[in-house]
C-alpha cells in the first residue's frame, strides 16, 4: 500500500461558519506535518487513507463544523537501492506513487545503456524486502491479468532485486500470444494458458499435447486440460493447442 513521507505535499481546503482557506502542506524531514492554527502531527509511514484521516481529526479538534477536502497533490522523491544480476546496483530516484512496474522500466533502460542483455532478467520473481520480510512479485501475471497486487507501490526502505530467469516454457497454437515465457516453480498449465493471452475462440480447448526431453528424448504427452489443470510442467517443455483455423504449432523433433 502508498506510505505517505518526507516530501510528500498534501492539499487542504477547509470551511468553517467563519473560515475559508487552502493550506498546502508538506511533511517534513522528520516525518511531521505543520498544519497552520492546529499544530504538529506524524504522519511519516501512515498509509494514505491513515494520513487523510489524520489531518481531518487535527483540523476537527480545532474546528469542530469544518468541511474539508483533503487530497494529495504530489509525492517527494527519494533514493531508492535496487541490485540486479549484471552488477549495476544504482540508486534510482523515486516517489511512492510509483509502482514496481514503473521501477522495472528505468531498471531496463538502465542494463541496456551498460549493454547488458535484457531478455533474461526475470518480471516474474522480483523481490521486496523490508521491514515487513521479503516478499517476491510477478509483472507479467498483473500483465495478463491486471491484479494489482503483483504490482505494489515501492515505499521507502524497501530494498528490490531483479534476478535472471531460470526456467523457460513455450506454448504455441491456440492462445493469443504464442511463445516463450518464464516458468516458477509453482506454475500450472492455466497459469502458462493466462500469460499466454488465454486460449483463443477456435482453440480445441479440451486436449493438448505437451513435448518434454526425458532421458535425453522428446516425449509427447497428451492430456486432458480440463481434468489436468494441476498438471505439473517442467523447464524447456513445450505446449501445443490446437487451433482449428491455424497451424501455429511448435515443430519438435521426437528425439
Amino acid at each position: 500500500s502508498f506510505l505517505v513521507g518526507p516530501g510528500d505535499i498534501f492539499m487542504v481546503d477547509i470551511v468553517t461558519s467563519n473560515l475559508v482557506n487552502q493550506f498546502e502542506l508538506i511533511i517534513s524531514v522528520t516525518g511531521e506535518l505543520i498544519i497552520p492554527m492546529v499544530g504538529k502531527i506524524s504522519i511519516a509511514e501512515s498509509t494514505l487513507s491513515e494520513a487523510i484521516n489524520l489531518i481531518e481529526q487535527s483540523f476537527k479538534k480545532q474546528y469542530s463544523d469544518a468541511q474539508l477536502s483533503i487530497m494529495l497533490k504530489d509525492a517527494g522523491t527519494y533514493n531508492l537501492y535496487v541490485k540486479n544480476p549484471y552488477g549495476l546496483n544504482d540508486e534510482y530516484k523515486v516517489n511512492s506513487l510509483m509502482r514496481i512496474s514503473d521501477l522495472f522500466q528505468l531498471v531496463i533502460a538502465n542494463i541496456k545503456k551498460n549493454k547488458h542483455d535484457v531478455s533474461n532478467i526475470s518480471n516474474r520473481s522480483i523481490k521486496i524486502s523490508n521491514d515487513l520480510g521479503i516478499e517476491y512479485y510477478d509483472l507479467a501475471m498483473f500483465y495478463a491479468d491486471g491484479d494489482y497486487s503483483n504490482n505494489p507501490y515501492i515505499n521507502r526502505g524497501d530494498r528490490i532485486e531483479f534476478n535472471l530467469i531460470n526456467n523457460s516454457i513455450e506454448i504455441w497454437g491456440g492462445v493469443a500470444k504464442a511463445g516463450k515465457y518464464e516458468l516458477l516453480s509453482d506454475d500450472y498449465l492455466d497459469d502458462i494458458i493466462k500469460l499466454a493471452g488465454g486460449l483463443v475462440e477456435s482453440a480445441y480447448k479440451d486436449s493438448l499435447i505437451i513435448t518434454r526431453s526425458i532421458n535425453n528424448k522428446r516425449e509427447h504427452i497428451i492430456i486432458d486440460r480440463m481434468s489436468k489443470k494441476n498438471f505439473d510442467l517442467y523447464d524447456n517443455d513445450i505446449i501445443n493447442i490446437k487451433d482449428k483455423n491455424r497451424n501455429l504449432f511448435k515443430q519438435v523433433a521426437t528425439c
